[in-house]
């Protein structure tokens, strides 16, 4: 792999839900089996996974606009420029995000959003 080449690795991922009612929400998912292990209700966002599993839920109420797949703690700018070297265009182009995280968006061919933060 030359300098000018970069591995992609988009970071650890969770399915981000967009919910109505965060508590009632919350309430579901521990009758899944799932346990929070991150975020504040209070702030209407939280994270839950299962034991045992890697996979991460992120419950946002009044966060986002839809569900999506997202990745944190992976290089958002390098990402983006392997993406758009393979000729894959960004939906939101990286940026540094209100809370000084980088976060950009690419949407997949069935227009489901794919956010990169490094968070």
């Amino acid at each position: 792999m030359s300098e000018k080449e970069h591995k992609i690795s988009l970071g650890r991922f969770e399915l981000s839900l967009n919910v109505k009612d965060i508590h009632k929400s919350l309430a579901f998912y521990t009758k899944l089996g799932f346990e929070q292990v991150g975020g504040k209700i209070d702030d209407n966002w939280l994270e839950l996974r299962q034991p045992g599993s890697e996979l991460r839920i992120g419950l946002y109420q009044g966060h986002i606009a839809k569900n999506r797949l997202t990745f944190f703690g992976g290089d958002v700018f390098g990402n983006e420029n392997s993406f758009e070297a393979q000729g894959l265009q960004m939906s939101i182009k990286a940026h540094r995000e209100g809370d000084k995280s980088d976060g950009a968006s690419i949407d997949d061919p069935d227009g489901n959003v794919i956010y990169l933060n490094t968070w």
